[in-house]
Formats: structure tokens, C-alpha cells, sequence
């Protein structure tokens, strides 16, 4: 069973009641493929696996991330979550609330490989992009082809005339890898348009800033967009987790 390191402690909500029942009541469904906790106990930054998604609705995403806030003093804890498509997504998700990138970065063989360097260029951007996206949609497609895209809104300068951007990972289950590209359009119809025909190829956009240009971009952004919650101190990497469990029947988070 997952443990969320509450033991002692009482939901300080109602929805944080709710959220906690719901996981461990389906605990079976819920697998961590990464996970973090501050030296000094008070917070956890979790990336999960919902096998269950996958027999849910066409499209839903798969991917939970989960951040657990406790407070000793008063002896109780705040749970905050979001559903995501994409890992990388995910993980910023946890990153704009306080955690060290690397902390979420998931186990050895949880996760594909990215087939190239523009791959794993691009999904380090996404998760040091601090608050420069607006997800504005998404989508998993779990048979084949195997792919998930997410469709944003850009809030750099430097986007110009095509400010809404298609990510788009593609599965190669033979090998185990993936592929990661960004489209650019002037608007979420263009897009929407592109994703639907699928006739020319992905419009890829601009090359990305080098990286110490992208992190203080990064770091900019995240001093405007992030939560206001305490920087961890410190994070403990556990072993990895066991194998996933059998999908089931999806049953969404409250």
C-alpha cells in the first residue's frame, strides 16, 4: 500500500479528507513513479500512475501529481493534486509548488527513453518553464499509435505571432523510447486543425534558448506564477517502487 507519511495526522479540509480516502480506497490503481519528501518532513512532491485511466474516458489523462503539506504543530496535513497527460507536465506541475526538478525525475525503467538530445532538451524546458504555459488541452492516446499532445498557450514575448504550441510525445514500445517535438500556430484553431488532419508536418517551433538561459527564464517566471509554499529543504530519493498494479475500472479523483 502507498504510504503518504500521515499517520497521526487529520486532513486540515474537507477536500484533502476526500482526496486521502479516495487513494487509499483505490490504492491498487494509484502507482508512484517518483517521489520526494523535504528533509524536514513537512512536504511530499508525488508523480503517480491511474491505470484505471486507461479504461475511462477516451483521452483522459494518466498521470497524478500530489502534493502533501503537513503542519506538526497542529498535527494535520493539506493535499493538493492535478491529472495531467504528460510527465513532463507533471512534474512541473510539482515543481512550481516547491520541488527540486531532479527529486521528481522518474525511477529507472517507470518512464520511456527519449530517442535523441532534442527529446531530452525539450522535456527539461517544459519542466524548468515555471509558469510560461497555459495548458488549454490534452490528450492520451494509449493504442496505437501510442502518442500524448498538449495544447498551450505561450506566455513568452519571444512567441510573437504563435503563441499557442503543440507538444507532442510519440510511444515506441518496441525499444522503449519516445519521442518529444513542439508545433507552433497563431491560434488554437490553427492547431486544433493540424491535430485533427494530421497532413503536414508538426510546425515545429523556433530552436530552444540554451539552458542557463532557459533556467533564469525559469527561475523569473517561477518568482511570479508559483505557489506560495515554502522551498523544501532538502529531498530523499526512496528505492524504486514495485511494478504496476493491474488496471481497473477508472474512478476520478475527487
Amino acid at each position: 500500500m502507498n504510504d503518504y507519511r500521515v499517520s497521526g495526522l487529520a486532513p486540515a479540509d474537507e477536500e484533502t479528507a476526500l482526496l486521502l480516502e479516495h487513494l487509499e480506497l483505490f490504492d491498487d490503481v494509484f502507482h508512484i513513479m517518483a517521489e520526494s519528501h523535504t528533509s524536514d518532513g513537512r512536504q511530499s512532491y508525488l508523480l503517480m500512475h491511474d491505470s484505471s485511466a486507461t479504461w475511462g474516458l477516451p483521452g483522459a489523462p494518466q498521470l497524478v501529481s500530489l502534493h502533501l503539506v503537513r503542519n506538526p504543530e497542529s498535527r494535520s496535513f493539506h493535499a493538493d493534486h492535478a491529472r495531467q497527460a504528460s510527465v513532463h507536465f507533471a512534474r512541473l506541475w510539482l515543481v512550481n509548488r516547491g520541488c527540486v526538478p531532479e527529486a521528481v525525475e522518474p525511477y529507472p525503467g517507470e518512464f520511456f527513453e527519449p530517442v535523441d538530445a532534442a527529446t531530452r532538451r525539450m522535456a527539461q524546458h517544459i519542466v524548468h518553464s515555471g509558469g510560461r504555459y497555459q495548458v488549454l488541452d490534452h490528450d492520451t492516446h494509449d493504442s496505437v499509435p501510442e502518442e500524448v499532445w498538449v495544447l498551450v498557450r505561450d506566455a513568452d514575448p519571444a512567441s510573437g505571432r504563435l503563441p499557442v504550441r503543440v507538444f507532442l510525445e510519440e510511444f515506441h514500445p518496441t525499444d522503449y523510447t519516445y519521442t518529444l517535438r513542439e508545433g507552433a500556430f497563431p491560434d488554437t484553431d490553427a492547431a486544433r486543425k493540424w491535430l485533427l488532419n494530421r497532413d503536414t508536418p508538426l510546425p515545429e517551433a523556433a530552436p530552444l534558448a540554451d539552458a542557463a538561459t532557459a533556467r533564469c527564464q525559469a527561475a523569473r517566471s517561477r518568482s511570479v506564477t508559483a505557489s506560495p509554499v515554502p522551498p523544501p529543504t532538502g529531498a530523499e530519493r526512496p528505492p524504486a517502487a514495485p511494478p504496476a498494479s493491474r488496471p481497473a475500472t477508472r474512478r476520478s479523483l475527487p
